[in-house]
């Protein structure tokens, strides 16, 4: 189960209206369950909106698989990713 949910948090468009331009999402067991190897259609949706209405967005991973996150990156349509990132 994903712990992401686009129904429990702010509109996108509250966000943009604050003056909000970029959305930074963690990777794994946020965007991708951890029993999936792919996010599901729910948040591919809601990363679509997001980029509609003009967001940048990353992908942040704490997991060193680096090609994990390169795919899910290049599934979910995001540009920038950083790998890794040790908390």
């Amino acid at each position: 189960m994903s712990k992401f949910s686009p129904k429990r948090y702010v509109s996108l468009e509250e966000l943009w209206n604050s003056g909000k331009r970029m959305i930074m999402l963690d990777r794994d067991n946020t965007l991708v369950p951890r029993d999936r190897t792919a996010a599901p259609e729910s948040v591919a949706l809601w990363l679509e909106r997001a980029r509609q209405i003009g967001f940048d967005l990353y992908i942040v991973s704490n997991n060193w698989h680096q090609d994990q996150v390169e795919r899910s990156a290049r599934e979910l349509g995001i540009e920038h990713e950083i790998c890794f990132a040790c908390q």
